[in-house]
């Protein structure tokens, strides 16, 4: 639901959830720094055009 607030594209969803599923450890700071990632980039990056 946070990232739908976010009004976050199903596709940038999946790739957030990819992204957090590769990380080896799952602290605050690493997922919080993904999340802040995908919530900066432009829409056109987020979905690789």
């Amino acid at each position: 639901m946070f990232m739908e607030h976010m009004n976050m594209p199903l596709d940038v969803q999946d790739r957030l959830y990819d992204e957090i599923s590769a990380l080896k450890h799952l602290d605050q700071h690493q997922v919080s720094k993904v999340i802040e990632t995908f919530g900066q980039s432009q829409l056109s990056e987020r979905l690789s055009y």
